[in-house]
């Protein structure tokens, strides 16, 4: 029993000081994080997923001023390919397409507003890449991932948002 409280103390203790670490974070640190390239989603723990989506949520709303109904809009076609995928579980070209095809959506939107320019398109363009590239060897486990950090992304957004 004691070995359990002594595991448990130590992962509660972690686990404050990779808040604490996250809520110290420089804009500029923030920022190199969000747009750093990612390796294959599939590769990735929920840890790193949820540091990416918590720095990505602070640094829509802090550095760039990005709305909630900007960042849904983007979202919003995500989650459609999202239910898609749920309805057939597995990976295939249809879905690499629509995946590719987010690129000129999200384009678009960065050449209307210059705040989804800054970060979030290079942000989504490289978690794209990270479901995409040859490197990934679990496609469909490299896709829940897209779909969870993204969605975590939008819960940052909002908890930031109301700060």
């Amino acid at each position: 029993m004691s070995d359990l409280l002594i595991i448990y103390c130590h992962c509660s203790l972690y686990f404050i000081k990779l808040v604490a670490d996250m809520e110290n974070m420089d804009k500029d640190a923030r920022s190199k994080l969000v747009m750093k390239a990612f390796p294959p989603l599939d590769q990735l723990k929920g840890r790193e997923l949820d540091q990416r989506a918590r720095a990505a949520g602070e640094t829509f709303v802090v550095d760039d001023r990005i709305k909630t109904h900007q960042l849904r809009n983007i979202f919003s076609a995500i989650e459609k390919m999202r239910t898609r995928y749920q309805q057939n579980p597995k990976y295939s070209d249809d879905l690499e397409n629509e995946l590719f095809l987010l690129k000129p959506k999200l384009a678009y939107a960065a050449g209307r507003q210059r705040g989804i320019r800054n970060h979030l398109f290079t942000f989504i363009e490289n978690a794209i890449h990270g479901v995409t590239e040859d490197s990934a060897i679990d496609k469909d486990k490299a896709v829940r991932n897209f779909f969870a950090l993204l969605e975590s992304v939008v819960g940052y957004h909002k908890y930031y948002e109301n700060q």
